[in-house]
């Protein structure tokens, strides 16, 4: 338990450094999806049980979507400001498709973890928050380097779409485990 520790306070002092050197995106998903998880499986069973770091990766991905918003729409000021983001080696263009996938791709994984059997049918609950993620990919897709306008709030409407989707998988295996 004490690595899990020492991993996330790493993750904590070493994150404005790799958010300078590219690395920020990685950094979220271990800090605030992988080890979390892992961590808590281990308090939970006294074991690493690594099948559980596969329900992590939806909602890590959604969670490193609120930072790549936030990097893709200030490419711009943090390239005045000598900021290496992830968004900005990426470029513009290929960083809005980066997004639309962090906010789409988890609701594929959560289907196919369903249909293989790894998560109970009432996961499909978190379909519910497709159609803000849609609305959110469509948003960044449609905006271009002339004005950020279409996505300046993007960080905050992805944060309430990590809200709405962490809460629907939470209420899918309450339920799961009552019925």
């Amino acid at each position: 338990l004490l690595w899990f520790g020492l991993a996330g306070a790493l993750t904590v002092l070493l994150y404005p450094r790799l958010k300078y050197s590219a690395l920020g995106d990685v950094d979220i998903m271990l800090a605030y999806a992988l080890l979390p998880t892992l961590g808590t499986s281990f308090v939970a069973t006294g074991a690493l049980v690594w099948e559980v770091l596969w329900i992590a990766i939806p909602v890590g991905l959604i969670t490193v979507a609120i930072l790549h918003s936030n990097n893709t729409r200030d490419i711009a000021t943090d390239a005045r400001a000598e900021i290496k983001t992830f968004a900005m080696r990426l470029g513009r263009r290929i960083s809005k498709g980066v997004y639309a996938f962090e906010v789409l791709a988890p609701f594929a994984l959560i289907a196919t973890y369903v249909v293989l059997g790894m998560l109970p049918a009432w996961a499909l609950l978190t379909l519910v928050a497709m159609v803000p993620a849609w609305q959110g990919a469509r948003d960044m897709l449609r905006h271009d380097d002339a004005s950020t306008e279409i996505i300046a709030n993007l960080d905050e409407r992805t944060a309430k779409l990590q809200l709405v989707f962490s809460l629907l998988f939470t209420i899918a295996f309450v339920i799961a485990y009552f019925v």
